[in-house]
């Protein structure tokens, strides 16, 4: 678990948990959706992208307002290289915070300014860019890093765009002019307790700002507001330096964690009166802060109708695996759940895999029953199935799907993973495991 990268905001987090859902979410106008998607189709289709854009965030409670200082990301994103195959990750370079990440062949190389001449990091990106960005950086709440490098879906993009709405949906389109009179198109998205803005050019379709106000949630009190200020300088390029994704590590030490790269510094006076932007991350990261703390004491119904607790004296590790129908990385990620479930039925390990449905699109409850029964039975997938109202979700602090949660057999969480890597959930769980057996 990578630990220790410098966090983004001053004020609050921005990997805050998805909040719950109601029995009434917002429903997708079809004009708005056709809108981001055409959005995603302009980003995507371009020969490359250079974006410079600029995030913060302001909290206001009481009648009293925290702004959070910028931050600035430069990402000059790229389309995948000739005979690759359709729909294929684009390639990029991401500069953030000091560090300089280059995603490009399936990988993604990172070297900070701190060590730039001696360390450097590379990991596979397991098909998902995206989620090996997010899972390095914890906290990523850059809507171009989503265009860039998220799923071929706009919907599942969408899910993507921003950490702390991951379950908005497009309501409405307005068409309007600027302050100088230049026409704007404005993108409306709704979701309980959140409501974003982005803002386009729309001769170009490319975004100019995004505007996340929330209201409601985990990570957000009684009474606060919590808004997020985005700003894109974003264009298309016709020439770019060939040697932009090269890269030679050289006589570089190659680093196992992203947070190995950062040379650690004397503390600093400051951050212990509370300045916690330059602070290490930790408190900030959704489900991540969840790691060694006990299991949310949920009871949650099965597909089948049987009521499960999540804390109970089992004495066998459980592994839950949050997904979604319309989550193309989930769907992608199942089938490895399920190999690694079966490896360790076939060995007699002490271990209980249950998939959790979240965030299912579903008017009533009975359709929700229909159509995950019918996915489970297509894709011919045995695991148990768990139905979560919201609750999960929010105890959670979900950010994002396929996330796998491992836990002990006393109840605590041993590990959260964001995104799919089969070799390090199998890890996990043999560790978990084997802390069952040291006792």
């Amino acid at each position: 678990m990578v630990r220790g990268l410098a966090s983004f905001a001053s004020v609050v987090p921005f990997a805050l948990a998805a909040t719950s859902l109601r029995a009434d979410p917002p429903v997708a106008d079809p004009a708005a959706a056709q809108a981001f998607a055409e959005v995603v189709e302009a980003f995507r289709s371009s020969p490359a992208v250079e974006c410079t854009s600029t995030v913060s965030i302001e909290l206001e409670q009481g009648g009293q307002k925290a702004p959070g200082r910028e931050v600035v990301a430069e990402l000059l994103s790229l389309p995948a290289p000739d005979g690759a195959p359709p729909n294929a990750p684009r390639r990029g370079v991401l500069k953030l915070r000091d560090f300089t990440c280059i995603v490009a062949d399936g990988t993604v190389t990172a070297v900070h300014e701190s060590t730039k001449d001696s360390r450097y990091f590379t990991m596979s990106d397991d098909g998902s860019p995206y989620y090996a960005l997010l899972t390095s950086f914890m906290d990523l709440p850059l809507p171009e890093v989503a265009l860039a490098f998220g799923e071929s879906d706009p919907a599942e993009t969408l899910m993507q765009l921003h950490p702390a709405a991951p379950t908005v949906q497009p309501v409405a389109i307005e068409d309007g002019a600027r302050d100088d009179g230049s026409p704007t198109r404005r993108i409306r998205f709704a979701g309980e307790g959140q409501q974003m803005v982005l803002e386009i050019d729309p001769a170009t379709r490319l975004p100019r700002s995004l505007e996340l106000v929330l209201t409601s949630g985990p990570m957000v009190q009684s009474g606060a507001t919590l808004t997020y200020r985005h700003r894109f300088d974003m264009h298309r390029v016709e020439r770019i330096d060939p040697d932009a994704l090269t890269f030679d590590p050289g006589l570089r030490q190659k680093v196992d964690l992203m947070a190995g790269l950062v040379k650690r510094a004397e503390p600093d006076p400051a951050l212990a009166a509370g300045d916690a932007a330059e602070a290490p991350a930790g408190g900030n990261r959704g489900a991540l802060d969840l790691v060694g703390q006990a299991v949310p004491a949920l009871t949650l119904p099965s597909l089948d109708g049987e009521d499960v607790a999540l804390q109970n004296d089992r004495r066998r590790v459980m592994v839950l695996d949050f997904w979604a129908t319309w989550c193309g990385p989930c769907r992608a990620a199942l089938p490895g759940v399920h190999a690694i479930a079966r490896k360790m039925k076939d060995e007699q390990l002490p271990v209980d895999f249950y998939t959790v449905n979240v965030w299912e699109r579903a008017e009533t409850p009975e359709q929700r029953r229909e159509l995950v029964r019918t996915f489970w039975n297509d894709a011919k997938h045995t695991l148990p199935i768990l139905l979560d109202d919201g609750a999960a979700a929010k105890a959670f602090r979900l950010t994002g799907i396929p996330t796998t949660v491992v836990v002990r057999s006393d109840g605590t969480i041993e590990a959260v993973h964001v995104g799919f890597d089969p070799g390090r959930l199998e890890d996990d769980v043999r560790k978990a495991i084997a802390a069952l057996e040291g006792k």
